[in-house]
């Protein structure tokens, strides 16, 4: 359930980042396909169900909301989780014995190659649409393919490995587990912060939540009954040591009047 909430968060940030941010940072005409790059990284992070799931959430998101064209959009996206799921297979099974470098070098380049040739596929495909509803293919349009293909793979060198940490984080390691953890350690140790004159409302807050666990409507500790006897037993405490030592003088004073 956590790691679908990521995926969820992650496509609607890339949806709106694409939407809202980079229409503004066009680079030759060019966009970069934050969209694309975010849905190989469900699949290359996660597995194919997870790339497929969120390739279904990104063109739903692309058709409605987008207006982008209708089955085409799915089965791109789609594609895109189901091709970084078979990348990531294909890099965990390949192995160079005796050249552990070029093995890491390729390991670490291809899924950016890959990333990079999916979306030049992509965009070849949209052009070839276009072409055969009647729209006049000249040559920057060709230029503008694959110069979206090389900047969504230079700019996958860091997307990747960002959804990636995203996605893969551990539950003990989110900002509110760490505070949770340092907050029963300090309690289990007994450190107490010291009091600053702009904590009242720390300590409202804390007697709020003391109030909610134990019911406002409880007796305070001072109208409890077993407190009341305290001095008795006090009394009763000193009585006993006087008649524990009576005795020991009684001798005493015999042999000093004899």
């Amino acid at each position: 359930m956590r790691r679908a909430l990521r995926v969820l968060v992650a496509v609607l940030s890339a949806y709106l980042i694409q939407a809202i941010i980079l229409p503004d940072f066009k680079i030759a005409g060019v966009m970069l396909d934050v969209i694309t790059i975010t849905l190989y990284a469900c699949g290359f992070s996660l597995g194919m169900y997870a790339g497929i799931a969120a390739g279904l959430l990104g063109a739903m998101i692309l058709e409605t909301v987008g207006g982008d064209l209708a089955g085409l959009t799915s089965v791109l996206c789609v594609t895109a989780g189901v091709w970084g799921a078979w990348v990531h297979r294909r890099l965990s099974a390949f192995s160079l014995v005796g050249n552990r470098r070029r093995e890491r070098l390729i390991k670490r380049f291809t899924p950016m190659l890959a990333v990079g040739a999916f979306i030049v596929c992509k965009e070849l495909l949209y052009l070839a649409y276009f072409y055969l509803t009647g729209v006049d293919i000249v040559f920057i349009h060709v230029f503008r393919v694959v110069f979206a293909g090389v900047l969504g793979a230079a700019a996958s060198l860091a997307l990747l490995p960002l959804w990636r940490f995203f996605l893969l984080r551990r539950a003990e390691d989110t900002l509110l587990a760490r505070r949770i953890r340092r907050h029963r350690e300090k309690k289990e140790g007994g450190q107490t912060s010291p009091e600053t004159p702009d904590s009242r409302g720390k300590k409202f807050a804390r007697a709020f939540r003391a109030g909610l666990r134990e019911g406002f409507m409880a007796e305070p500790e001072t109208a409890e009954a077993p407190d009341a006897p305290a001095p008795a037993l006090e009394d009763e405490a000193r009585e006993e040591a006087r008649e524990d030592a009576a005795p020991s003088d009684a001798p005493e004073k015999g042999g000093t009047d004899a």
